[in-house]
């Protein structure tokens, strides 16, 4: 991870306690609250007995939509601009980058899960009980995957990532397993084969970011993925 191939991001926003704040909760706080419920909180609801729009569906937009916020905010105080977060303007060959990554990632991450499971490592239900009753919801699965593709994307490779590297003053490897382990604790739910995968996912991300200089490629392959899956639980039997 030498670099950014256009170089983009490599204009040091100025600090501020927004900085610092955004990273102290993404970095700490996020994964720690996610850590403790994933441990001591009933990971085994069986959500087709509530509302998924209530328990899932809305409150995942809003909590990501609002940690969006928050770094526009930090990046407001530090007065960095858009393509500091690698959110410059949209080029078409960021969609065939997109695809290309999501195309060879998901080879890597079939062939990870069917080594995980010959370990037993395997995927938590509640994750496919989700997409089954999404598979329903087209819409508002369409706005969960829009909402996850722009927002995950932004705050952990596009700004946790970059400020990670800015403050640390080193290099990206650091910075990415930071960044990554950050992403995957928000997929504790998933069990530990899910959470393993989401790692190993977040990296390649982080890659890409590195790679490209741009968040775009990692916003197309993400949103595909995940708006995707209803489609695939539903017409393709496992």
């Amino acid at each position: 991870m030498s670099g950014l191939v256009d170089g983009s991001t490599e204009e040091a926003p100025r600090k501020s306690a927004g900085t610092y704040i955004v990273l102290l909760f993404m970095v700490i706080l996020f994964p720690l609250s996610n850590l403790l419920v994933a441990y001591f909180g009933d990971m085994d609801i069986d959500f087709n007995q509530f509302d998924l729009v209530w328990i899932f569906f809305f409150p995942t937009i809003v909590m990501q939509w609002l940690m969006v916020g928050a770094v526009a905010l930090a990046m407001w105080r530090e007065n960095s601009p858009m393509k500091s977060i690698g959110l410059a303007r949209f080029k078409l060959k960021y969609l065939g980058i997109g695809l290309l990554f999501l195309f060879g990632s998901n080879l890597i991450l079939l062939s990870l899960q069917q080594l995980m499971a010959q370990f037993g490592l395997e995927i938590h239900g509640n994750v496919h009980e989700i997409v089954e009753q999404a598979s329903d919801m087209v819409w508002w699965w369409l706005a969960v995957s829009i909402t996850a593709a722009v927002c995950e994307e932004v705050v952990f490779r596009g700004y946790v990532l970059t400020r990670m590297k800015m403050i640390m003053k080193t290099g990206w490897v650091i910075p990415v397993i930071i960044a990554t382990a950050s992403f995957a604790s928000g997929h504790l739910y998933q069990g530990t084969g899910g959470f393993l995968l989401i790692l190993v996912y977040g990296l390649m991300f982080c890659g890409l970011y590195v790679k490209t200089g741009s968040i775009w490629p990692g916003i197309v392959a993400h949103f595909i993925q995940d708006f995707s899956a209803i489609f695939i639980y539903k017409y393709i039997d496992f």
